[in-house]
């Protein structure tokens, strides 16, 4: 009991050697947790063996039923309308294809833009007609070069009056375009080729004329019909 009292006590004299008493150290298991380890560990050894016995074709069904069970979802629905949706993929054409301009013909009779110098446009879109007219008779076509009369005052007094473009550097061409009158019609005199896009591979590659729309012409025609009314 001395022994206990002086180790336990405040004084300022220096500690005392602890008596050498055996100890003994005991390690007590945590029951609990460790019983709840094994059973984890035992759970998910047995789920990997059922796992590993099953079949490809039962873990899918598995899988199945475990999106079907849940709420409000249904995975067969959502793969229907992802592929429902999924755009289709346009089919490739061949470079031969790109180039070969006859097939301009399968659009039928469409509006083209030529282009031609802004300041003899009148000159040229005459030209072109008379040449078309002239080499293929059999063939229906329009040349529409909108203008209007602009009146200038000369250096000695006198008033000319000349037409100016409302779309300089354009002339529109209604027709049937294949390579032969796409060649032709580039070999004009003022003709400076099709507006369009160009097409083909590093090899080769050539400017394919593109249509004109009808919304597109229709707003060019309105647009001519208000410039020559207000002048």
């Amino acid at each position: 009991m001395k022994q206990g009292l002086l180790l336990w006590s405040p004084c300022p004299h220096p500690p005392l050697s602890q008596p050498s008493f055996p100890f003994l150290s005991l390690s007590i298991p945590r029951t609990k947790h460790a019983l709840s380890q094994i059973s984890a560990t035992l759970d998910s050894t047995t789920t990997t063996q059922e796992q590993d016995l099953l079949t490809a074709r039962e873990r899918r069904q598995l899988r199945n039923e475990k999106r079907e069970s849940k709420s409000g979802y249904n995975w067969r629905e959502e793969l229907e309308e992802r592929f429902i949706k999924k755009p289709k993929k346009k089919p490739t054409t061949s470079v031969a294809e790109e180039l070969n301009l006859d097939k301009l013909a399968l659009l039928g009779p469409q509006w083209w833009i030529v282009r031609v110098s802004r300041i003899r446009g009148d000159e040229t879109a005459d030209v072109l007609a008379r040449l078309l007219a002239r080499n293929f008779p059999q063939m229906d076509f329009k040349v529409y070069a909108p203008s209007v009369k602009e009146r200038r005052k000369l250096k000695n007094g006198t008033y000319s009056v000349k037409p100016k473009p409302i779309f300089p550097g354009c002339v529109f061409l209604w027709c049937v375009l294949n390579k032969e009158i796409h060649d032709f019609a580039r070999e004009c005199d003022g003709v400076g080729g099709f507006v369009g896009a160009k097409v083909g591979n590093t090899k080769r590659q050539i400017n394919k004329p593109r249509p004109v729309s009808d919304n597109d012409m229709e707003a060019v025609f309105q647009q001519a019909k208000e410039e020559q009314e207000k002048s």
